[in-house]
């Protein structure tokens, strides 16, 4: 924005030197077409954009070396991050984190700053917060306002007069063939068509929306002879053949965007006027004998319009207000007045054009004032060098504070974990001090839980032929009936009892019955243990019989087997 605001002041100023030069031209020069080039170049020159800057010649005042903007001092990140590490090791400190986390925001703050380029050597001399307008923003802002007010009333103005357009009539055929033969005279290509308007308008040639149109008003008609008429035809179409239409257009753009500029609204008259004397002098070519006719038909005309005149839109070339009609009367009597430029003046504004309006005149430095801009590159360079370092620090602190707070995160998981296996391990040992108990309990009496009670053996009596005696002492849980099988010989006999146990007193289950009995050995009735142990022991001695049965030897003599042996029975003594 500040931009283009440079530009349009600088064309606006470039424009007053030429719109001086071209009025001094056009008061001197009886050539309104050299006039009319030179306000034409005025208009150009607004809104050209300058493709050539021109330095001039002018002292500038020593103009201060830009301030080179040194980082300011690290933030203390380094130290909020490196003494929590240290101290996480003996407990979790959650402050410095959070002095972390609220400090970040700062550091984002500085690195924005430094990058885009608003770090101050001075902080004391910010201006205090909030909005501030410059007087940049203050006249753009005027000037927009001013050019989309502007706009909006040539909208407002061409719309009315479109209104007007449905009430037009076309010219009677006499008027639109005499049009059609001035056409071909003046060499356009086509006759533009020939409408009479109601309301006192100016005559004008109109080329908005559409094909270009003559627009005569009808009080005007009927006043004026066919001569006459004739002259304001020759007249509108001169305009069409300057393409004069396609100046209006160039004004309104130019006079919306510089409405304020003086400049602007002086060359409009301009161009209008020597568009008009131009025209004038097409119809003195056109139509040679009558001068005397358009002069007179010029002289109604403003008559006719001086009674109550209609604003004529901006995009419209009509005769409208004449300023200078002495000068053109003189113009149309004499017959005189050249009505376009020569091959030399076309050139010579070609070349003018070409010269000044890509041009942007600049104030020209001194060497004092050259050598700072050429420094100021290198400052420039250091500045940004500077601002990137301090950018790449602000960002590895960043860094290493979150891996500091991931570190933390990560400390704080192992001592939850640490802390959930104390818990486990805790209960772990509960349950084997409770396994503990639970088995003193079961191998101790009842009543007497620390005391061990005598294991149950069995008993086996082995006579060898020889009439050897061996006594095995087993215990109730080893397999017996393996261990039988390796320890006693061939043809042996082998007697099994179960140690007789003491009787528990009257009262605490005892009762007949070896179950009962051993059973009653831990005081109270036998649970489902002592149960399985008697059953196994059953069995044991139901397998050791049948063994004494398979090893007893056979009669001598005789080849069959010996009469068994009668089994004794398990009340006497050893059985």
């Amino acid at each position: 924005m500040n931009t283009l605001l440079e530009i349009g002041l600088s064309n606006a100023a470039v424009v007053c030197l030429l719109a001086l030069a071209a009025g001094a031209i056009g008061h001197y020069c009886r050539r309104p077409a050299v006039a009319h080039g030179l306000w034409l170049l005025v208009l150009l020159k607004l809104i050209t954009p300058p493709l050539v800057s021109v330095p001039i010649a002018w002292p500038a005042g020593p103009e201060p070396p830009p301030a080179v903007p040194s980082p300011p001092p690290t933030p203390p990140l380094i130290a909020w991050w490196e003494a929590p590490a240290k101290a996480e090791i003996e407990a979790p400190v959650e402050e410095p984190a959070d002095a972390l986390i609220g400090a970040e925001p700062e550091a984002d703050f500085l690195a924005e700053e430094a990058l885009a380029g608003g770090l101050r050597t001075n902080p004391s001399a910010d201006p205090p917060p909030g909005f501030h307008v410059s007087w940049q923003m203050a006249v753009l802002a005027l000037w927009l306002a001013g050019s989309v007010g502007w706009f909006g009333l040539a909208l407002v103005r061409i719309r009315r007069f479109h209104q007007l357009l449905r009430h037009a009539r076309p010219a009677p055929p006499t008027l639109a063939a005499k049009a059609e033969e001035l056409a071909e005279r003046l060499g356009l290509a086509y006759c533009p068509g020939v409408w009479l308007v109601p309301g006192r308008v100016a005559p004008m040639l109109w080329a908005m929306g559409g094909r270009p149109r003559l627009l005569l008003p009808t009080g005007l008609v009927e006043r004026l002879d066919t001569e006459q008429l004739a002259t304001l035809l020759a007249h509108e179409l001169a305009h069409l053949r300057r393409r004069d239409h396609w100046v209006r257009a160039l004004e309104v753009v130019v006079t919306g965007l510089f409405w304020w500029h003086p400049v602007v609204w002086w060359a409009r008259r301009e161009l209008r006027e020597a568009e008009e004397q131009c025209c004038d002098a097409w119809v003195v070519w056109a139509l040679p004998d009558s001068g005397r006719d358009y002069a007179t038909a010029l002289v109604d005309t403003l008559d006719y319009l001086c009674e109550a005149r209609a604003a004529v839109p901006g995009m419209a070339s009509g005769i409208g207000q004449v300023h200078d009609l002495k000068r053109r009367l003189t113009m149309i009597m004499c017959g005189t007045t050249p009505r376009s430029l020569t091959w030399g003046g076309c050139l010579g504004l070609a070349v003018l054009g070409l010269v000044f309006l890509p041009v942007l005149p600049t104030w020209a430095q001194t060497k004092e004032t050259q050598e700072k801009v050429e420094q100021r590159p290198q400052t420039e360079q250091a500045a940004r060098e500077a601002k990137e370092e301090f950018r790449k620090a602000v960002i590895e602190d960043k860094e290493r504070a979150e891996q500091v707070d991931k570190a933390r995160a990560q400390v704080k998981e192992i001592a939850e974990n640490i802390e959930k296996m104390r818990r486990q391990l805790q209960e772990a040992e509960a349950q084997l001090r409770k396994a503990q108990e639970r088995l003193a309990a079961l191998e101790g009496k009842r009543g007497e839980p620390g005391k061990r009670v005598e294991r149950r053996m069995v008993v086996i009596t082995i006579k060898e032929p020889d009439g050897r005696t061996r006594t095995i002492e087993l215990p109730d849980g080893a397999d017996v009936i393996r261990r039988i099988e390796t320890l006693v010989p061939r043809r042996a006999e082998v007697e099994v009892k179960p140690p007789v146990l003491p009787r528990p007193p009257l009262g605490e289950g005892a009762g007949p019955g070896f179950g009962r009995g051993f059973g009653g050995a831990f005081g109270g009735p036998p649970d489902a243990r002592l149960r399985e142990l008697e059953r196994k022991i059953d069995e044991l001695l139901k397998e050791v019989e049948s063994l004494r049965r398979e090893m007893r030897p056979p009669r001598p003599g005789s080849g069959a087997p010996s009469p068994e042996r009668p089994r004794r029975d398990k009340s006497e003594p050893g059985a």
